[in-house]
């Protein structure tokens, strides 16, 4: 049975379900705040921890890149992997850490100063790029180093 607009029983059923929904908007109320405010707190749970791990994860490949062993001294690629883990815990303390602390607290330091606005995103932009070149440099890198070929070794 279908209830076209103006029919009486159309307007007899949706004034049911207003008054329904009055009769229940404290409590729904109650539930959209309690759930909104769990998910700020899981965001930013979440958002700490990773950061956390990526602190660590970033600082561990700079150690094992840096590392004493003749196989990274002698590969052209461990400097392309120490400057890519570097620009890769720069651009994540830089990006999460803003992120962090804007939802952490109430201020929010991009519509606050338009110059550490310009300032962020270009730093995050042109450590983007250069992370990306940095691999494909490294690709390259290492498609010559492995040729048969002796010219282009």
């Amino acid at each position: 049975m279908t209830y076209t607009r103006g029919s009486p029983r159309f307007q007899l059923t949706v004034s049911k379900f207003l008054r329904l929904d009055e009769k229940w908007k404290h409590f729904g109320m109650i539930s959209l705040t309690h759930l909104h405010s769990a998910s700020l707190w899981l965001s930013l749970v979440i958002e700490c921890l990773i950061l956390l791990l990526g602190t660590i994860e970033n600082i561990l490949n700079v150690l094992i890149c840096m590392s004493r062993k003749p196989t990274f001294q002698k590969s052209p690629c461990s400097h392309y992997f120490l400057t890519m883990a570097i620009m890769n815990n720069l651009q994540m303390l830089h990006g999460l850490s803003h992120r962090i602390l804007s939802s952490g607290s109430s201020v929010d330091a991009i519509l606050t100063s338009l110059v550490y606005c310009k300032r962020r995103q270009c730093l995050i932009m042109s450590v983007l790029f250069m992370r990306h070149t940095l691999s494909c440099i490294a690709t390259i890198s290492q498609f010559f180093a492995n040729a048969r070929q002796a010219p282009y070794r």
